[in-house]
């Protein structure tokens, strides 16, 4: 009984974070549009103003890859409920919650490709600072095909400046635009992760007559699980180089002698400042920051509610 409990609150929470993805893909389209705006802007800047290779059809490729790993893994993982739902003798419930299901899926994907790309453009940023602080704490570890000369001006740095607000401009709208849907999916997969252990764990103790329930829940929250897991990982990595980008400004400011001009060095700070306050990270309307010490959190609170469900089982 309380299995059907739970498994109705689920759907009905599914079929609302589907209505909410719909309406804030409707509502937030000018954001979106935006968003698409400013990653072709980004990709001209750092190639016009810092002359940075972006390296485009690697990351393209890189992008293309991942997506059709995700993908492939979804369709095997869906082929293989298929077959094991069929065998069973009430289905209903998983054919009726398969659209909510590519409806969540392909949203997470989707933001898991922007962050992958974000990650790429924040990557090239570190790139250029990183020879700027070469050019003044390790004048032997230069390249020669790099402008040196360029990169001690001070419209480099201020080109670098600014195209990092362009960064945080961008993660603040795939907030603005995805924050809802974050929180839908992030939630819902928290609820079904603890609703999947436990599920199995009744059904090895013999509640369950057939075996094909948790071999269904078991690839659906194995997939998703790979799906969050991955995008906690990117969201991590771009905060990682947003503390690179402060560590290295860091250096500029300790190497900053006497003799440097004082607009630089009053950019250098302004920049270092820009840093601490324009923090990059992805969250759910500010209800929880994606990342990856989010997925160990709710891996301890799961595992907590579990052995509570399992000892009123052992009453």
């Amino acid at each position: 009984m309380l299995s059907w409990m739970v498994a109705t609150i689920f759907y009905s929470s599914q079929a609302f974070s589907n209505l909410v993805i719909i309406a804030e893909g409707i509502w937030r389209q000018q954001e979106h549009e935006e968003f698409l705006r400013l990653l072709q802007e980004i990709e001209l800047s750092l190639k016009l103003r810092l002359k940075q290779d972006v390296n485009l059809d690697g990351c393209v490729r890189k992008v293309r890859f991942l997506l059709n790993y995700l993908l492939w893994m979804s369709l095997i993982c869906y082929c293989l409920n298929i077959y094991n739902v069929v065998s069973l003798e009430y289905n209903a419930y998983f054919w009726n919650r398969l659209w909510f299901v590519f409806t969540m899926r392909f949203r997470l994907i989707q933001l898991l490709l922007y962050v992958r790309v974000l990650q790429h453009y924040m990557e090239c940023l570190c790139m250029k600072v990183q020879q700027i602080v070469e050019l003044r704490m390790a004048p032997s570890r230069q390249l020669m095909d790099v402008n040196y000369e360029k990169l001690q001006s001070l419209e480099y740095l201020q080109a670098v400046k600014e195209i990092y607000a362009l960064l945080f401009r961008e993660f603040q709208l795939l907030n603005d635009f995805a924050g809802w849907s974050l929180f839908g999916l992030i939630t819902n997969y928290a609820f079904e992760f603890g609703c999947t252990v436990y599920w199995i764990i009744i059904s090895f103790e013999g509640y369950l007559e057939h075996r094909n329930y948790y071999i269904i829940t078991f690839l659906w929250i194995f997939t998703m699980s790979v799906v969050v897991c991955h995008i906690s990982l990117l969201c991590d990595k771009c905060k990682k180089l947003e503390h690179t980008l402060a560590a290295l400004m860091s250096k500029i400011i300790i190497s900053s002698s006497a003799k440097s001009l004082r607009p630089y060095r009053l950019l250098v700070h302004q920049f270092s400042t820009q840093l601490q306050l324009q923090t990059i990270e992805v969250t759910a309307k500010h209800f929880f920051t994606l990342n990856l010490r989010l997925i160990t959190l709710l891996t301890l609170a799961t595992t907590t509610y579990l052995v509570i469900l399992i000892e009123f089982l052992s009453l």
